[in-house]
């Protein structure tokens, strides 16, 4: 079995299999104890994207990670990206967009690897 850094797949669609994992494990309620969001900006229809999970839907495996890929940018889902964003970092950090970022990181892959139960 190759492991998750050799596998072709990874590196090809990271932010594909990085939206699909982050609505089903519901990564979004540790997105929103870091980030401050703006609904109202958000593009009409996608307002479920911004909906907390309750604490017995989620799995934390790592820290909590602003460059892991599954979290979204400062525009995402934005009316006018570019222009109002829809969330922010408590912080003041820029949030990059998941295209934006080079793939996985470490911590990612970890996250991964605890999911699916990898060696």
């Amino acid at each position: 079995m190759q492991s998750l850094p050799d596998l072709h797949y990874w590196k090809i669609a990271p932010s594909y299999l990085a939206w699909n994992l982050t609505v089903f494990f519901g990564a979004l309620q540790r997105l929103f104890s870091c980030v401050t969001g703006w609904i109202f900006t958000s593009k009409l229809g996608q307002e479920h994207n911004f909906q907390k999970t309750h604490p017995s839907e989620e799995m934390i495996f790592t820290k909590y990670d602003y460059e892991s890929i599954m979290h979204y940018g400062d525009f995402a889902f934005s009316k006018r990206p570019g222009v109002y964003k829809t969330m922010e970092a408590k912080h003041s950090k820029h949030l990059f967009e998941p295209y934006d970022k080079p793939g996985l990181n470490e911590n990612d892959i970890e996250m991964v690897k605890k999911l699916y139960k990898c060696e």
